[in-house]
């Protein structure tokens, strides 16, 4: 049994379910991972199904930043500038910018640690609701908070160490963000 070609207008594309427009939306978040043919081609399909630039444009900042990450932190300001200019020209000239935007975030080398790190970091802050500032890295604008260690052997520098570490003492060996 053969299937039959079901030609469609672009009245037809634009009339498109909801539940297929989102179809293209998820299925353009793994292709952008990996098949810059593939993120063309869900680009274009949404794009003639009507649905708003501003929106891919947003999804590409997403992707940028939850996807891509820490590989290529550039493509967070591509897609910056993508959304900006989507804003600034709309159709049909930002269909050139948003194929060079999926090209260039499909290519992109992927981490998701920054994203994994911030999921982490949720979790422990619900887990931990009393966490507390360790006394060193407290401002101490008394003589008796002074007293009491507030701020104690605090210093202001680039990479600066401090014996008793930054993380509260409950989490004081948690490490949350893990380069790939």
């Amino acid at each position: 049994m053969t299937v039959p070609k079901i030609d469609l207008s672009r009245r037809d594309l634009l009339l498109l379910s909801g539940a297929a427009a989102v179809a293209s939306v998820i299925a353009g978040g793994p292709t952008v991972a990996s098949a810059a043919d593939a993120a063309l081609f869900y680009l274009v399909r949404m794009l003639e199904a009507g649905e708003d630039p501003k929106f891919i444009a947003r999804r590409m900042l997403i992707f940028a930043s939850e996807d891509i990450g820490m590989a290529d932190s550039t493509m967070l300001t591509l897609a910056t500038e993508t959304f900006m200019a989507i804003e600034r020209i709309g159709l049909p000239e930002g269909r050139i910018i948003l194929s060079h935007a999926v090209i260039a975030l499909s290519k992109a080398p992927k981490s998701r640690a920054a994203y994994d790190a911030l999921k982490a970091v949720e979790v422990a802050v619900r887990d931990n609701p009393g966490a507390t500032v360790p006394l060193h890295l407290r401002n101490a604008p008394t003589q008796l908070m002074k007293n009491e260690g507030y701020g104690k052997d605090y210093q202001w520098k680039a990479n600066s160490q401090h014996a008793e570490g930054f993380m509260p003492p409950e989490l004081k060996n948690q490490k949350f963000y893990k380069p790939d």
